[in-house]
């Protein structure tokens, strides 16, 4: 349910640059959400998962409530 910007790269782009100029503006967007976890010497990688756009988007593909997580 949570993927990596290099996790996403890897399954549906064809490069990295690509990959976070389409990820920043899907999270601009509201269909994105992504959170970047701190560690006591630096960052991780971006993480994202559906914001309640997506969310709604997947939900109505499926025809499912957005409201119930799977």
């Amino acid at each position: 349910r949570v993927l990596t910007t290099q996790q996403l790269f890897e399954l549906h782009f064809s490069s990295i640059q690509r990959a976070r100029s389409r990820l920043s503006r899907l999270h601009q967007l509201g269909v994105l959400w992504r959170n970047r976890p701190r560690t006591q010497f630096g960052s991780l990688p971006w993480h994202y998962t559906l914001d309640q756009l997506g969310a709604q988007t997947k939900a109505a593909e499926c025809d499912e409530d957005a409201a119930e997580p799977e």
